[in-house]
């Protein structure tokens, strides 16, 4: 006799993936990262703050459209220099 849990599980099944060119069949394992580093300047630090603090809309929209779903920005000083 099935448990709950086991009867759930093999009736929740996902249906299959569709890989094509913006979805490229890959596992788990293969997750792509991608970084960059820009200096910021002194004097524009608290504008660019106040910016990422209140993201336009449509920004929002075209990052949820290139299906990027985990992202993190981050300020840090190397060399006496803000990045």
């Amino acid at each position: 006799m099935e448990s709950n849990s086991e009867s759930l599980r093999t009736s929740i099944e996902a249906p299959p993936p569709v890989h094509g060119p913006t979805n490229p069949e890959s596992s788990f394992d293969e997750i792509q990262r991608f970084a960059a580093v820009v200096e910021l300047k002194p004097e524009k630090e608290q504008l660019y703050r106040e910016l990422h603090a209140e993201v336009w809309p449509g920004v929002v929209q075209a990052v949820k459209n290139a299906n990027i779903n985990n992202y993190s920005i981050f300020v840090a000083s190397i060399e006496g220099r803000r990045y």
